[in-house]
């Protein structure tokens, strides 16, 4: 089963090849008819695998609107609601077609990263996700947060995450959203709260922003998550938790399934249990002190856990 079908008449067939490079470097799989092989029935062998890939992208030209086998490809998609049509030419796509959105590529050369082959990239991301392992999440520094409750009554169960993302797509990607479960001696769900970029036991430098933008390459930031639950009694019993990280890359959180995931494992020593009770404890005498010496961040205090064995970049459940 290849990620993206490539439907299209055959005087569009340099196009559709270069397209199908160009996809395969973003790292999805691409079926079209030339990984046909000798002796296939062709017909039935490129109905098979349009029934079957993730993504069908149509490209309508003068030659592909008038092409029984287009169309037969393209209802496929549109049946299964995996189609991605985009424009190669000025023409009006067959009547069942013509309320998709469609990309546009006329005049798209392959040595050229233009705007309209990013939206269609963007589009085809949308609905699959990116590549799998081509975004991986390296989580780094896990520090329990506790709040002064005299300025942070409601902070409950809150964990400073630092995270390293390694991108190896050749473009950006946008992180719309992230979620975090533990497992073990106590449980929580968490969703993030706010990024920031100085690292530390409390977050510095806030990111004012709802969605992060991974570049190509490595890219390092801190994450703050908040567990749903905020009942201000913040358990962290010693021993180890099996975490999880979840993400929607290039996707809205809203009725579609993550396609980052990232498992790892914490170990909250008895001397971090101490650590975190002492902060519980403390008395604002105490927490202005701190304050003062500049040790307690916007009011907020850290212990570390030890990170265990990661395993990143894990395709999470894909739409099917």
């Amino acid at each position: 089963m290849a990620d993206i079908f490539i439907s299209y008449a055959r005087e569009d067939r340099v196009t559709a090849s270069r397209l199908a490079d160009r996809f395969g470097d973003e790292g999805w799989t691409v079926f079209w008819d030339r990984d046909l092989i000798a002796g296939d029935n062709w017909e039935k062998r490129i109905e098979a695998e349009a029934s079957r890939a993730r993504c069908v992208v149509a490209l309508w030209s003068a030659a592909s609107v008038e092409s029984t086998e287009v169309r037969k490809e393209a209802i496929i998609g549109l049946r299964r609601h995996v189609l991605v049509p985009a424009f190669l030419e000025s023409v009006d796509p067959p009547s069942d077609f013509r309320e998709i959105h469609a990309s546009d590529l006329r005049g798209w050369e392959v040595a050229a990263d233009t705007r309209s082959l990013a939206d269609l990239i963007h589009a085809i991301a949308s609905l699959i996700g990116c590549p799998a392992k081509t975004v991986t999440i390296t989580p780094v520094d896990f520090v329990i947060v506790v709040g002064w409750p005299k300025f942070w009554p409601e902070l409950g169960p809150t964990v400073n995450l630092t995270c390293r993302f390694d991108n190896a797509l050749p473009r950006p990607v946008t992180i719309e959203y992230l979620e975090m479960s533990t497992a073990g001696p106590h449980s929580y769900y968490f969703v993030w709260k706010l990024l920031y970029d100085t690292l530390g036991e409390a977050e510095h430098k806030w990111r004012k922003t709802k969605t992060l933008e991974i570049p190509a390459g490595s890219f390092r930031t801190g994450i703050q998550f908040r567990a749903t639950d905020l009942d201000n009694e913040i358990k962290w019993p010693g021993g180890s938790y099996k975490c999880q990280i979840l993400g929607w890359a290039d996707r809205q959180r809203d009725g579609q399934p993550p396609n980052l995931r990232t498992d790892f494992e914490v170990s909250v020593s008895s001397f971090t249990v101490g650590q975190v009770n002492q902060l519980l404890t403390a008395t604002d005498a105490t927490w202005a002190a701190w304050s003062a010496a500049g040790t307690a961040t916007d009011n907020a205090r850290g212990a570390r856990a030890s990170i265990g064995p990661i395993r990143s970049g894990l395709p999470a459940a894909r739409a099917r």
